[in-house]
């Protein structure tokens, strides 16, 4: 689409334009990583006030944006400088909303050079205003055109087929599996994940210290548990241990001194998987 500014003389008090934009999941992820917020209130797959349901809020912010693509798309357009913008939040839009974004001139300062303009983003489905605000803008000081589509477009990666893989696998029991030598962050991180997805119950076979330190680099919890079938340590929420041991947090078992790969007081069929 070819887009043209318009000069602070061009405008007239009254003047408005819209843009009507879909928010997805995808908007909210790509604004998580840009942004750096990653408050589990605006993912769609979490809960981030504890009810139970995934919220997927739009955060204020982007909202915020949305206002500002007005203004520097349409009116006034490309080179426009925000001096300042008010925002109040009157309702949550969520991803699969369609909104309208829309500014309106409402005064002008020759001195000061700028333009003043009423906000306001609502949902055209029930028509609820869902923002409302003020923004003070300089408006650009030379005419200019360009088309909509010079700017390079972004690709959200969020591997759709594994997460229907997970969804599936929810109602089924995880496997008991022996986890061999997790002593690098990627191998031991990649075990407690699948743990966390209910995809596996952990058995570390390894190195106890190596795999200790890199359960500390990687901030995962250490808690009380068994040894062997004595004191020890849990890391993560895995159990260390076989499976005749439900219920009890055993130690990391140590292979032995030949070096071969071994599973303890594992006897055969106690480990239905075997990951290294």
């Amino acid at each position: 689409m070819e887009l043209e500014n318009q000069l602070f003389d061009e405008l007239q008090l009254g003047d408005t334009r819209e843009i009507r934009r879909l928010c997805t999941q995808d908007d909210l992820l790509a604004f998580a990583n840009i942004s750096g917020n990653h408050n589990p209130l605006h993912l769609w797959n979490r809960d981030g006030d504890g009810d139970g349901t995934p919220e997927a809020q739009v955060p204020g912010m982007f909202l915020g944006a949305l206002i500002s693509a007005v203004l520097g798309n349409l009116l006034p357009g490309a080179g426009t400088v925000y001096r300042a913008q008010a925002l109040r939040f009157h309702q949550p839009a969520h991803a699969g909303d369609e909104l309208i974004s829309r500014v309106t001139v409402t005064a002008k300062s020759a001195a000061e050079q700028a333009v003043t303009l009423q906000t306001e983003i609502r949902r055209p489905l029930d028509d609820a205003l869902i923002v409302s605000g003020q923004a003070v803008v300089e408006p650009p000081a030379q005419k200019l055109s360009y088309s909509s589509h010079d700017v390079p477009g972004l690709v959200v990666q969020r591997h759709r087929h594994f997460e229907k893989l997970l969804a599936r696998a929810e109602t089924l029991a995880p496997l008991a599996t022996a986890v061999i030598c997790p002593h690098q962050p990627h191998a031991l991180n990649g075990a407690l994940l699948a743990q966390r997805h209910g995809l596996i119950a952990p058995v570390l076979v390894g190195d106890p210290q190596l795999i200790a330190q890199t359960a500390q680099a990687l901030g995962a919890h250490q808690g009380a548990g068994r040894r062997g079938c004595r004191a020890g340590r849990g890391i993560g929420g895995a159990q260390f241990g076989c499976r005749k041991h439900a219920g009890q947090a055993v130690d990391i078992y140590q292979p032995c001194r030949r070096r071969r790969v071994g599973i303890g007081c594992q006897g055969a069929g106690d480990f239905e998987f075997t990951r290294r």
